[in-house]
């Protein structure tokens, strides 16, 4: 549902029998810290994968929207006490 520009820079692995593995996939070469470390893509693969699977597995925007809101929210109150 993203922009055609964002949805070229993410692609989604297909889920096997076991799901051991992000569903994201990151680059499969090895590369230094460079200004690749903080692109876009590579950002919000990392992103994306830190996510409880739980939340990463919803389907409806809009529950997807809700549980990510309340899971940043608890992030950031238990780093702020």
């Amino acid at each position: 549902m993203a922009q055609t520009y964002v949805r070229e820079l993410v692609s989604v692995k297909k889920q096997g029998a076991h799901n051991l593995r992000s569903s994201l996939a990151l680059p499969s070469f090895s590369v230094r810290v460079t200004l690749w470390d903080r692109s876009f893509y590579f950002a919000t693969q990392k992103l994306w994968n830190a996510l409880p699977r739980d939340i990463r597995s919803l389907t409806d925007v809009k529950t997807f929207k809700y549980h990510l809101k309340t899971y940043l929210l608890k992030k950031l109150f238990i780093n702020y006490i």
